[in-house]
């Protein structure tokens, strides 16, 4: 997969990552919700930006493997010590565009799936 662009929308909270799959352009979305309105968050898969045409389960391995896969290209990109600082609210400048927008998908992801936490510790 390729990670090719990423955007948020003004709510705040709900990001479309685009990537290129086989050829094939895919948006992964994670959507907003308030914490006072209590429910989860839900990643969802489609063709067309913020789609929420294929919901991933909650912690599904399914979810897992992006999550894993977008923290891998993150890692790749910046190394450990700048997604690790991001994730713990330490806002670096140089990260821009969609690197950015990939961080926040992260730093949604980490308050949200006690699953990210252990991934963490495999960094």
């Amino acid at each position: 997969m390729e990670f090719q662009d990423a955007e948020t929308l003004p709510d705040g909270g709900t990001t479309c990552i685009t990537v290129v799959d086989k050829k094939k352009r895919k948006f992964v979305t994670v959507d907003y919700s308030l914490p006072m309105d209590g429910r989860p968050r839900y990643v969802f898969s489609g063709k067309r930006h913020f789609s929420k045409e294929n919901q991933f389960e909650i912690n599904s391995q399914r979810e897992k493997d992006f999550v894993c896969w977008l923290k891998d290209e993150l890692v790749a990109n910046f190394g450990v010590v700048k997604i690790e600082n991001f994730i713990d609210g330490k806002f670096d400048p140089s990260i821009t565009g969609k690197w950015l927008i990939g961080i926040n998908f992260l730093v949604i992801i980490s308050k949200e799936r006690d699953y990210f936490r252990e991934m963490l510790s495999t960094f």
